[in-house]
């Protein structure tokens, strides 16, 4: 695009540099699939992929520092500054864009974001806070784009270090040879523009971010919320192709490997997963249905609550498997998420609708990084270790059973497991917090002992085969605790 701009003002063009605007206007116009969203600051394509709207604004602001001065210039300039504080608030803690539709955890987004942090401070776009901000997010996503450098040698265009053979976390259309050289790309644009003169910040700089809560209506429904280290990533109404609605990702610093990041889904098919809600029908470890997996229709949008949290309020319509009498077509359902200091804690109900609760915990198992997420069952939920770092995640209620099935599923940043915790009795809400740890991290994948190949394993609805299980015992119940009937 620059270029073109740049042949055409040299004279070395056929086509008049006037022509160029009129190819501008086109993205000003309104449009129900594709454009500008100038009041989201978002190029809108097909999905809505963050990512797509990043690739498309770092190329426009590569235009303004190749000296673009024509008559779209100032209203280019406004949108790109709406968009880069956009940009700054999905970003999460972990330097990764929040997930939504295709191309998330590819490691040119990571370097995209570098490019256009770096390009927009060079541009003067926004305020000086704005650029500040931005020179930061640069080396957030620096910091991951860093890690997935494969032990032995190629760079990997997405954000795990797994085989390449088992093309975890690629579209379809994801290759070595032109996807890892395109982030290497990216990264090599900024630091033409001098994103290496800048200071790196610490971890604790980085990790040192003001609380913020962002929640977008119509078309994205997609929102974060941010607390120092910790992030948050809902989506309210996803798409069921590439997310779950619910809290898709969590993240708990710069640097770390242990994020939870992205929907799982199993081999085999199925529906997307989220931690969060599923109901089985009777007492004991029966088959469950994941609300996640549910198409939401919503009734009131995502907002932003009085303590800086989310919310939203959905019906569901339940998939045309569905366990029947589980959950009645239409069911009213809410989610609140708020974030901690070292986590977020999140309630979710079924108003009138009281049912066997089960809190699902899909979870990265193997990075490629030689290294693999033990699970360690506590009395009201379960510890989760990847070297030095842990994330738990905490129940409220007696716990009736609790699993482990360890293989089959896979995300964009892992093969990855399933823990299911049963709760006893019934009830129509599920208080469920998550903690991670502040341990030291490696930022170098060390090169796994063998190629990471998952066995075939359970769906949910058969969960007690290959399944690490156990019951939780009467004595694991925190007296403050009491069981919901």
């Amino acid at each position: 695009m620059s270029g073109e701009w740049l042949r055409m003002r040299a004279g070395l063009s056929p086509t008049p540099p006037e022509q160029f605007d009129d190819w501008l206007d086109v993205f000003f116009e309104p449009n129900a699939t594709a454009g500008f969203d100038l009041d989201l600051g978002m190029y809108r394509e097909p999905g809505l992929p963050n990512a797509y709207d990043l690739f498309t604004r770092v190329h426009l602001t590569d235009l303004l520092n190749s000296g673009y001065d024509g008559r779209n210039r100032e209203r280019l300039e406004s949108f790109l500054a709406t968009g880069l504080r956009r940009s700054l608030i999905m970003q999460l803690s972990d330097g990764s864009m929040a997930s939504g539709y295709r191309s998330t955890g590819q490691t040119w987004v990571l370097a995209a974001q570098i490019a256009l942090f770096t390009g927009s401070r060079v541009a003067g776009i926004g305020t000086e806070s704005d650029r500040d901000a931005a020179a930061t997010a640069a080396w957030r996503a620096y910091s991951s784009l860093e890690m997935w450098q494969r032990p032995d040698g190629p760079f990997s265009p997405v954000q795990n270090a797994l085989d390449p053979r088992l093309r975890v976390g690629y579209e379809t259309y994801t290759a070595d040879g032109h996807y890892s050289s395109l982030a290497l790309a990216f990264l090599a644009s900024a630091i033409t523009l001098g994103f290496a003169d800048t200071d790196r910040p610490t971890a604790a700089q980085l990790d040192d971010r003001a609380s913020a809560a962002r929640a977008e209506g119509v078309p994205s429904h997609r929102g974060v919320i941010h607390r120092g280290r910790i992030s948050a990533a809902v989506q309210a109404q996803a798409d069921g192709v590439y997310d779950a609605t619910g809290v898709v990702d969590i993240t708990f610093g710069s640097g770390r490997l242990l994020q939870f990041v992205s929907s799982v889904r199993h081999l085999g098919g199925g529906g997307w997963l989220n931690p969060g809600l599923a109901f089985r029908g009777t007492a004991g470890m029966d088959d469950v249905l994941a609300v996640a997996s549910c198409r939401h229709e919503l009734v009131s949008p995502l907002a932003t609550t009085e303590h800086g949290g989310l919310s939203f309020d959905t019906t569901l319509t339940l998939p045309e498997d569905a366990l029947s009498g589980v959950l009645e077509e239409g069911q009213a359902y809410r989610c609140e998420v708020a974030a901690t200091d070292d986590g977020i804690a999140v309630t979710e109900s079924t108003p009138a609708r009281n049912g066997y609760r089960t809190l699902l915990v899909p979870y990265p198992r193997d990075f490629g990084t030689g290294e693999q997420t033990t699970v360690e069952f506590l009395d009201d939920g379960v510890r989760f270790r990847s070297g030095a770092e842990t994330v738990e995640f905490h129940v409220e209620g007696a716990l009736e059973h609790r699993a482990d099935l360890p293989y089959g599923y896979e995300n964009r940043r892992a093969l990855c497991g399933l823990v299911r915790l049963d709760l006893r009795g019934t009830g129509d809400a599920l208080r469920w917090w998550v903690t991670g740890s502040r341990g030291s991290v490696s930022t170098s994948p060390r090169s796994p002992d063998t190629p990471g190949a998952t066995a075939a394993a359970s769906t949910i609805a058969v969960a007690t085969r290959n399944a690490v299980t156990e019951p939780a015992p009467e004595s694991s119940v925190p007296s403050t605790v009491a069981p919901i009937a």
